[in-house]
């Protein structure tokens, strides 16, 4: 009857063992894709962050040049330009809209000619 018992509690045992493996196994398991969804994601914000500089770098692009263009072709030189473009930025980083810049008067437009709307003649 002894060698019966310790034979219980020895399988008994086994199956504790086996038991807990699994559990610890799927434990395991689940970090692993928990940790691998985090990255995932973490990869994935940074791709879209990467695509949307590049989108909008591309516009900036499209758009300045749009910008020199429209100007040289209402004649300015290229130091006119380059002192539009100059102002510009220092407007933007004060946040005022890029096509005016504040004088001791007042408001005035840097692109007159580019934003400037003509009234239809009477």
């Amino acid at each position: 009857m002894g060698a019966e018992a310790l034979e219980t509690v020895s399988a008994d045992r086994i199956k504790y063992i086996a038991y807990f493996h699994r559990l610890k196994y799927e434990a395991d398991q689940e970090s692993q894709l928990i940790y691998a969804t985090r990255r995932g994601e973490e990869k994935g914000i940074k791709i879209g962050e990467e695509k949307g500089i590049k989108i909008g770098e591309e516009k900036g692009r499209k758009e300045g040049a749009s910008s020199v263009l429209v100007l040289m072709r209402q004649g300015y030189t290229a130091e006119e330009i380059e002192k539009i473009i100059s102002e510009s930025k220092s407007v933007k980083e004060e946040r005022v809209s890029p096509a005016e810049v504040i004088t001791g008067d007042g408001v005035t437009n840097i692109l007159p000619e580019a934003y400037a709307c003509e009234s239809p003649e009477d």
